[in-house]
């Protein structure tokens, strides 16, 4: 039920905020223009405070996000880092210039997949989202 009520809260607050705006003038016995009013100052005051706690959830979301993103980031720089440096040193031994790419390449590579997983954040996310959300889509399917 708890579980329920958090994957719905805006519609619960909502629905409350609705039920509060028009029991309101009823509660207090008003009729005519006054039931007007109450029901106004009740809506206004229903709309101010779900902007406000629509607000804290919606900060809470992004700290969590960010904490997420942050262990992943870390994960991600200690897993990729560690092989990226096993091929560096097997790079290094390498001297066979007739298999395409430069050994200056490769570690220029290496450093760009080491820099994207620093820079990993919730924009990125969102911008590799945006650039290649359909691509990655159609190959789930």
């Amino acid at each position: 039920m708890r579980r329920t009520f958090v994957d719905n809260v805006e519609l619960w607050l909502s629905g409350a905020g609705i039920a509060v705006i028009l029991l309101a003038p009823r509660v207090a016995h008003a009729s005519g223009d006054e039931a007007w009013r109450i029901g106004a100052i009740v809506a206004a005051s229903v709309g101010v405070l779900h902007g406000f706690i629509f607000w804290v959830v919606r900060r809470r979301q992004r700290m969590i996000r960010a904490e997420v993103i942050s262990e992943l980031r870390g994960m991600l720089r200690d897993r990729v880092n560690n092989n990226l440096t096993v091929l560096s040193i097997g790079l290094s031994d390498v001297k066979h210039p007739e298999s395409g790419a430069s050994l200056e390449e490769l570690h220029q590579a290496i450093d760009r997949i080491a820099e994207l997983v620093g820079t990993l954040s919730d924009e990125s996310v969102q911008s590799w989202k945006r650039h290649y959300g359909e691509v990655v889509a159609k190959e789930e399917r």
